[in-house]
């Protein structure tokens, strides 16, 4: 492929013996990838179900990252039920270096991390995983429909702990100055990292490019400061491989706002599994934190209040042998959310997409459950369930938005989660010996 000079210049510079493999690594195909959701099952137990025709080998960059052997494998995985069912999320594999990060960090009940630039979500997903549930991963972005795609595989990977906002990184400092223990900057960058996999890439890049990106990055940095706690980290990571965007901001960021530079890390198409990446993990150094004047602001009308709903007390009670232990919080139009106290204030304070999980809508006389309830990575056992094989006409059928004919015994009534080899897809209503399909629209396939 034609790279433009003088990108390849600069990089000839930079990587001086390494530049030849570097170069010739465009002639190759990219790299495909999966990362499992261990949300849903460990690595080696999804191994045991995955097809074989998938040539799935590990990668080094991360413990739950599955290189797929061919194109073809590829597009089976990416319509495969298993990826309805969110047990796994199709990454490019460096970019899996972010979440790797934090392998041997100690995720406690009360740790907070936020995600600050997370569409379409592939990072909050990995670094949700690690947390199992624990604490609060705030996940934001700041385009509405990409906020909408992030919500839907937040949803769609079963998380229970994350509130997914819309906002921009200074309303976010604003709203929780000095609050996480951990803030995750993927920022938008020059994408030279996407060359290979994306070639049009190389017809918007340009040096003012770069440099205007590099400008950018250090503003979404500085508000990023503001959210940090004493103490707390800093990851900032790009998909591109100038020093403009990468060691110079930083080293920039951290000599002006107090941070330590850990460490960094370099990933490219030559020596490793995937396209490229930068990672940098900062400290925020004790007595160094970065101070803005906060507004006052007039008090809120909650946005929900605890939930007292008889319909949906006999909804739990009926569904569910062992329910979620989970908070309940009703808001306008009936809806019902779980979450934490802790996640409800932070979906108070900030233009919110979705708080923890959405259970359903009190109608008045009944109540009508959510997808995402029966999709939910829950420590909870349902009172009826129904788990096909991946290749059963029914779940196919299922799949499409379909009634099915209810292999449950006679007389079974209720709602009923629908899932393939353990994994959730969706739910039902058993009603009249039938399979009432209760899976939305938008996820039906074609």
């Amino acid at each position: 492929m034609t790279l433009p000079p003088a990108f390849t210049a600069r990089m000839r510079e930079m990587l001086g013996a390494e530049y030849d493999a570097f170069i010739a690594s465009y002639d190759e195909p990219p790299r495909r990838a999966l990362r499992v959701n261990t949300l849903r099952k460990s690595v080696s137990e999804f191994l045991s179900l995955a097809p074989s025709s998938w040539g799935l080998i590990s990668t080094e960059i991360h413990p739950d990252g599955l290189i797929i052997g061919s194109e073809d494998g590829e597009r089976e995985a990416g319509r495969h039920p298993y990826h309805a069912a969110g047990a796994y999320y199709m990454q490019e594999p460096s970019a899996m270096s972010v979440a790797a990060q934090l392998l041997d960090y100690d995720f406690g009940v009360n740790s907070t991390v936020l995600d600050m630039c997370a569409a379409p979500g592939g990072k909050t997903g990995a670094i949700a995983a690690l947390m199992k549930g624990r604490g609060i991963i705030v996940a934001n972005e700041i385009v509405k429909n990409r906020a909408s795609e992030l919500a839907r595989n937040v949803e769609r990977l079963g998380i229970t702990n994350a509130v997914v906002t819309n906002t921009s990184p200074d309303k976010i400092a604003d709203a929780l100055p000095a609050y996480f223990d951990i803030v995750v900057v993927d920022a938008p960058c020059s994408g030279e990292g996407m060359f290979r996999k994306n070639p049009s890439a190389c017809d918007e890049w340009s040096p003012e490019h770069v440099r205007s990106c590099a400008v950018r990055q250090m503003l979404i940095l500085k508000s990023a400061a503001l959210c940090v706690k004493p103490g707390g980290l800093l990851l900032y990571s790009t998909c591109t491989f100038s020093r403009e965007e990468n060691e110079d901001t930083v080293k920039s960021f951290a000599a002006e706002c107090g941070f330590e530079i850990l460490r960094t890390e370099r990933l490219y198409p030559h020596s490793s599994d995937g396209e490229g990446h930068f990672v940098c993990v900062m400290r925020n150094s004790a007595g160094n934190v970065f101070v803005k004047a906060k507004k006052e602001k007039n008090a809120q009308k909650p946005l929900y209040v605890p939930c007292k709903s008889r319909v949906f007390a006999d909804f739990m009670r009926d569904t569910f042998e062992k329910a979620p232990d989970f908070p309940a919080y009703i808001g306008q139009g009936g809806r019902v959310i779980l979450c934490s106290p802790e996640m409800l204030d932070i979906a108070q304070k900030l233009p919110c997409v979705s708080c923890g999980v959405e259970a359903g809508y009190d109608k008045g006389g009944f109540f009508q459950p959510s997808h995402a309830l029966f999709c939910a990575a829950f420590d909870c056992k349902y009172r009826l369930g129904i788990d096909f094989a991946p290749d059963d006409e029914r779940l196919a059928a299922f799949m499409v938005g379909e009634e099915i004919k209810s292999p449950l015994p006679e007389g079974e009534s209720g709602f009923c989660r629908i899932s393939t080899d353990g994994f959730p897809v969706g739910f039902c209503k058993v009603t009249g010996g039938m399979l009432k399909n209760k899976l939305p629209k938008g996820l039906r396939m074609h």
